[in-house]
């Protein structure tokens, strides 16, 4: 009787901690600075607005487009994660998370930047902490990196870490990126929504426009 409750309770972890989304991917992210989209993307997931961010340099995605399958993954589990699930790959997701969230100290954290410098500099800065070879990572982004690797402070940040969701697609969408957010960034959280006059304003934009695309190169999206 033990033994199958515990299997059962280890069945209802990997359920909760890493399941299927389905996923439309609405506005751009309001800024564009060095021929790319940066910041927040308006998103619906499973029916509720979130803002996501990208974490994923040499994929991309179409906004708006959709609906799309994800797979969630939650640290420390990182089933579906599309940069690993080993030590080294947890620690990198972790800095993202504080990256979204600031620490409390130094870093302020994506969600409470409003100009368009500061956050291009986290944008960069989670691309870069993703993957090799990515261009125009400045000065800023790097500070960024550095601050978010120092966990010296003492600080518990595993509230922050639990929060984080990791949404890699699923093989019938394997071309598009990564994307990352936090359990607070949906239309029912009180967390200020950094940008969203822009991104509500992009949104229009974008669906007038047609058919655009969350990439590398903010060029190539308006050819489309």
């Amino acid at each position: 009787m033990v033994r199958r409750l515990s299997c059962a309770l280890v069945l209802l972890c990997a359920v909760f901690q890493a399941r299927a989304a389905v996923i439309t991917f609405d506005t751009l992210p309001g800024v564009i600075e060095n021929d790319t989209y940066n910041g927040f993307v308006g998103s619906t997931v499973d029916g509720v607005f979130y803002l996501l961010v990208c974490n994923d340099y040499d994929h991309t995605t179409d906004a708006p487009s959709g609906p799309w399958e994800y797979n969630v993954s939650t640290l420390p589990s990182l089933t579906f994660a599309r940069f690993g699930n080993d030590f080294a790959a947890v620690a990198l997701y972790q800095q993202a998370a504080l990256l979204l969230a600031g620490d409390g100290n130094t870093l302020a954290g994506l969600e409470n930047v409003t100009g368009a410098d500061d956050i291009t500099a986290y944008q960069y800065a989670l691309w870069n902490l993703f993957g090799a070879g990515v261009d125009d990572v400045n000065n800023a982004s790097v500070l960024l990196l550095a601050a978010s690797n120092d966990l010296s402070n003492g600080t518990d940040y595993s509230s922050t870490f639990a929060s984080l969701r990791v949404y890699t697609p699923t093989e019938s969408a394997s071309d598009n990126q990564e994307f990352l957010g936090l359990s607070s960034y949906s239309a029912t959280s009180d967390v200020p929504e950094p940008g969203s006059s822009l991104l509500f304003g992009t949104g229009l934009v974008v669906l007038a426009a047609g058919f655009l695309r969350v990439q590398r190169y903010a060029e190539a999206a308006l050819d489309n």
